[in-house]
């Protein structure tokens, strides 16, 4: 069987993607704020007043 010449798959993305990359991270642009129950361990396990009133509004 004939050898493969394995190239590293992020090396060769990095590569073919240096400009966009580097377009990316000079951005300045707004940054993602978080809300503080998307911190908590297990966000989904949550129920708050506001979630209850988007399942009534759904119908669920």
């Amino acid at each position: 069987m004939a050898e493969r010449h394995k190239a590293p798959k992020m090396a060769q993305f990095l590569e073919d993607n240096k400009d966009s990359l580097k377009e990316f991270g000079n951005k300045k642009g707004e940054k993602y704020v978080r809300e503080p129950w998307m911190l908590k361990a297990n966000p989904a396990s949550e129920h708050t007043m506001e979630i209850e009133v988007e399942d009534d509004q759904s119908g669920n």
